[in-house]
């Protein structure tokens, strides 16, 4: 087998790095907790391990009496790397989110080891689908398929009061797929935790905005569950506090 020269090695890592800031720049502007940074130490971490793989052991190849597989260590990479992904999912209010993160750092991990194979125009061309994947098909996902946003809503507790959040839902085109009234620790507080059906993020927000305008609702409380990185978001107090 032959000796890798220098350059060949700075062009693998370097295309494995900007490979890794494509996706990461992704994640990042979209603030996932695995960005830029992750990212790029995944895929040239992997680029290296490729490298290693086929080329570190030429001295005991050379000897005659060595075979070698280069395949394995890549091989440990991709179970590994399953590890660092699992560090991303979480499970909070019966919701799994971080599982695309997880996916777009095992990708990155692959990518890293076409890099290190110096099968370039498959890790430009993965790159450029995951990228596709993530930006686009997001914008669109929702008009094909159900998804949910959830709403907790903490009103004063009153006779009515549920109907009339119902109507303000059903005011802005949006409708309801569950919908769960409990107590509070506060006295004559409710919180009622809705989900809505097939709610884009900019139409859920407008909701929130407009369900303080019904008399009696103290908070609002918007966490979109089509993103993979599930995020509360306090909309803020109403002036009925």
């Amino acid at each position: 087998m032959h000796a890798i020269t220098h350059l060949e090695i700075f062009n693998r890592i370097m295309f494995a790095l900007l490979c890794g800031c494509l996706l990461g720049i992704e994640r990042e502007r979209t603030e996932h907790s695995a960005g830029i940074r992750t990212h790029s130490l995944v895929a040239v971490s992997s680029c290296l391990l490729m490298i290693v793989s086929a080329f570190g052991f030429n001295d005991a190849i050379a000897a005659g009496n060595v075979m070698l597989d280069p395949s394995r260590v890549a091989a440990q990479v991709v179970s590994g790397i399953g590890f660092l992904g699992a560090g991303v999912i979480m499970l909070r209010q019966n919701t799994i989110s971080g599982l695309n993160t997880a996916a777009s750092i095992w990708s990155a991990a692959a990518i890293g080891l076409c890099c290190g194979g110096r099968l370039f125009f498959a890790a430009a061309l993965v790159t450029a689908v995951i990228l596709a994947v993530q930006i686009f098909w997001r914008k669109y996902e929702h008009r094909f398929f159900i998804h949910s946003s959830r709403i907790k809503v903490s009103v004063k507790r009153r006779s009515g009061i549920f109907s009339a959040v119902e109507q303000c839902i059903e005011s802005f085109g949006l409708s309801m797929r569950s919908a769960l009234v409990s107590p509070s620790e506060e006295a004559n507080v409710d919180i009622f935790e809705i989900r809505l059906e097939n709610a884009p993020q900019k139409e859920a927000i407008q909701l929130c905005d407009g369900l303080y305008q019904v008399p009696g609702v103290l908070h609002v409380e918007y966490q979109g569950l089509r993103k993979n990185t599930a995020e509360d978001r306090p909309i803020g107090q109403s002036s009925a506090d």
